[in-house]
């Protein structure tokens, strides 16, 4: 069943960003938000366009997130957070 569920929120995700011209945050976002709906629970992805844009969304009040690019890591906690340091 979690299988089933994480493949519909990818979709999710690849049909606000591909039919909708989102960018890869606002799509990962917004997917989110449509699964949190569909399943009445929070939803959170780390996605990753082709072009190599990374977004990050979650529905619930904290979601551990990082990554890195280019010799620096960025991560977070809350919503707003964005922390970046050197890898």
């Amino acid at each position: 069943m979690y299988v089933l569920i994480i493949f519909v929120h990818v979709l999710l995700i690849s049909k606000a960003f591909f039919f909708k011209g989102k960018s890869t945050n606002e799509a990962t976002v917004a997917g989110c938000r449509a699964m949190t709906k569909r399943v009445g629970s929070s939803a959170g992805a780390i996605t990753v366009s082709n072009k190599g844009d990374v977004g990050i969304g979650f529905t619930s009040d904290r979601m551990a997130w990082a990554y890195q690019r280019r010799g620096k890591i960025y991560s977070g906690i809350d919503k707003d957070d964005e922390f970046c340091e050197d890898a």
